[in-house]
């Protein structure tokens, strides 16, 4: 994976989310990941995983922007829950929202992921 642009990881990396391809995913996150929305405290690549395999995701990407190092992105989310009886959303319910979302990049991966929520999604 590291011989691809920032812009070519990130398309990969909503590309593997939204064929749940978790191994695709996985393959964009460091170690010692740390993803934070206002959901969500994760603090490694296996914690997010564990939060993925809990529901299919499926992103469209509103706007782009990259820096070296760093990508920000604005994207619509919608998540639908898979069957695990603890979490908010009951089996198969969605919740879909719009997010600013700011990815720091070393080595290759993903090590910082941070999201917010910007408007409801239409």
């Amino acid at each position: 994976m590291n011989d691809f642009s920032q812009r070519q990881r990130f398309d990969f990396y909503v590309d593997a989310l939204n064929r749940d391809d978790m191994e695709g995913v996985a393959a964009c996150y460091a170690p010692d990941l740390h993803m934070t929305d206002d959901q969500v405290d994760l603090r490694s690549g296996e914690a997010a995983m564990a939060f993925h395999r809990r529901f299919a995701s499926r992103l469209e990407l509103l706007n782009y922007v990259d820096r070296p190092g760093r990508i920000a992105a604005e994207i619509r989310w919608t998540l639908r829950a898979r069957e695990h009886p603890t979490d908010p959303l009951a089996t198969g319910a969605t919740r879909t929202w719009a997010s600013f979302t700011m990815i720091d990049i070393a080595d290759g991966r993903f090590k910082r992921i941070r999201s917010a929520p910007c408007r409801a999604a239409p």
